[in-house]
């Protein structure tokens, strides 16, 4: 018993983190390598289109990208 426990538990943890690695990018769309943080640059940190709570979120899903949010809601994305 213990050991069809553990292999269920096995394999449960293998389809999460495998569900994981591809829910990353959506709609297919490659992971890339950006030689720097979309974020860094910290005048733009402090100025997303006027909206003075938003924060920096980068985006590696098919391109060098930063998403802006407030809280949870996305409000603005742009090139990195």
């Amino acid at each position: 018993m213990r050991t069809f426990v553990f292999s269920l538990a096995l394999l449960f943890l293998t389809f999460m983190v495998t569900a994981q690695a591809y829910s990353e990018c959506p709609y297919g769309k490659p992971r890339v390598h950006c030689y720097v943080n979309p974020c860094e640059d910290w005048r733009e940190q402090w100025n997303c289109a006027n909206i003075p709570n938003a924060r920096c979120v980068p985006d590696y899903c098919g391109g060098c990208y930063r998403r802006w949010y407030v809280g949870r809601m996305h409000v603005f994305e742009g090139m990195g």
